[in-house]
């Protein structure tokens, strides 16, 4: 089924069909032009006149018909035409013009254009014998109308223009290739990318979630065969609540996370940057997390600025806040503070901290803190438990939002994270 011109310019891996296009069209446009041209100072030789505005004809009719999207038909129809054309102006004039050097044109454009393999072959058998009889013409017989004047130059002009032609199709099937395979490269960039992401996705899943699950099942064995005291059913729901809040918590960020699939896949980016007022998603977040805030007596303090703004991903900066006040929450000792401030570097970046006053980190463990192979979980003040997920995804994100990220810390004194955007 033939494309129409359209579908062609939609159609970016396709660059067969655009080759053709574009090659025709610079065909069509460039003998049209020069055979009109050699028609106007053919004036002394009225044969060679006709001869011109008929071939001139012949590829205005397939540069319409080209652009009609029909390209299989205005090729047909070109190499046809002008076959023919060439064995009646090679009898009518001789080889003194040259214009056996076209067939070349022919030859060229059926090797590349034609999609059917023993059609093909037939056509360029078919055109190197007519060129054989052309030139066994030549040798038995003689024109039959006389030549103009400046047949010097026309003859030269026949074996130029051929190269020409050639040399323009053959640089189009290039660039077109070309650029064919740098889209080859991006989309199996995006193929690994997508491979990878997968890979991630399947191995977290099957770590960080079937371990919970299975505590829990295990659990709920232990209570269904009624076998525990009322203080270890206790205990056993305890447990129960936390395996499930850390099932939901790395169900939580494998989503959110998986959110850049969506932005590389379907929107071709992995944000939607917009202005965001700092001040206010640190109040939204504080709201959020206030009922476990008062159950360890912290105190979330919003010390940014009011008009405090950053470019970025809302969806994204809203999770890095979660996640790290989460957190600064769960590491932090009872009755302490948990301070979000803003100030503006010597560089005009926007620097964000949260800082606790809790457990801290040691450098070693800092430094294993973003690899997914590597990391760990580390129990909150109150036991609270974690994936170790949070952080490699908050990392992620903000860098997705061209900023950066980074941890002070020292064990028994708190820890700071810093963004800078």
């Amino acid at each position: 089924m033939v494309k129409n011109i359209d579908v062609i310019d939609q159609d970016q891996t396709d660059f067969v069909q655009k080759a053709r296009f574009r090659s025709i069209r610079t065909l069509c446009i460039v003998c049209a032009i020069a055979s009109t041209i050699t028609a106007l100072v053919s004036f002394d030789s009225l044969p060679y006149v006709v001869h011109h505005l008929v071939l001139s004809s012949i590829f205005i009719v397939g540069f319409l018909i080209n652009q009609k999207g029909k390209l299989k038909v205005a090729t047909r129809f070109i190499t046809i035409a002008t076959t023919l054309w060439i064995v009646e102006m090679s009898v009518a004039f001789g080889r003194e013009t040259n214009n056996d050097n076209y067939l070349i044109i022919a030859l060229v454009a059926i090797t590349l254009f034609y999609s059917e393999g023993l059609s093909r072959v037939i056509v360029v058998v078919a055109i190197i014998l007519l060129a054989a009889g052309i030139h066994t013409y030549y040798e038995y017989a003689s024109p039959l109308f006389e030549l103009p004047a400046a047949i010097k130059f026309f003859a030269f002009l026949n074996v130029v223009l051929p190269l020409a032609i050639i040399s323009i199709i053959c640089w189009n099937v290039i660039k077109e290739a070309a650029a064919n395979q740098a889209i080859i490269k991006e989309q199996k960039q995006e193929l690994e990318e997508a491979v990878q992401f997968k890979d991630r996705i399947l191995s977290i899943v099957g770590h960080d979630m079937r371990s919970p699950f299975n505590s829990a099942k295990s659990l709920i064995d232990l209570m269904e065969n009624d076998l525990l005291s009322e203080e270890e059913r206790k205990l056993v729901l305890q447990n129960l609540k936390e395996n499930i809040e850390v099932s939901l918590q790395t169900l939580d960020n494998i989503l959110g996370w998986a959110s850049q699939g969506y932005y590389g896949a379907v929107l071709k980016t992995k944000t939607k940057r917009e202005p965001l007022n700092l001040h206010t998603l640190v109040d939204r977040i504080s709201v959020l997390f206030s009922h476990i805030a008062s159950e360890k007596q912290i105190v979330l303090i919003n010390d940014i600025p009011p008009a405090t703004y950053i470019e970025a991903d809302l969806e994204q900066i809203l999770f890095v806040l979660r996640n790290l006040t989460s957190n600064a929450l769960k590491f932090s000792f009872k009755g302490e503070k948990i301070v979000f401030h803003a100030e503006e570097d010597s560089q005009g970046h926007t620097l964000v901290s949260i800082i606790d006053k809790g457990v801290g980190m040691s450098k070693e463990m800092i430094s294993s803190l973003f690899q997914i192979s590597t990391r760990f979980s580390k129990e909150g003040t109150t036991n609270e438990k974690g994936s170790g997920l949070g952080l490699i995804f908050c990392k992620e994100f903000v860098e997705n939002n061209k900023g950066e990220m980074w941890l002070d810390s020292e064990p028994g004194k708190g820890t700071t994270v810093t963004l800078r955007f």
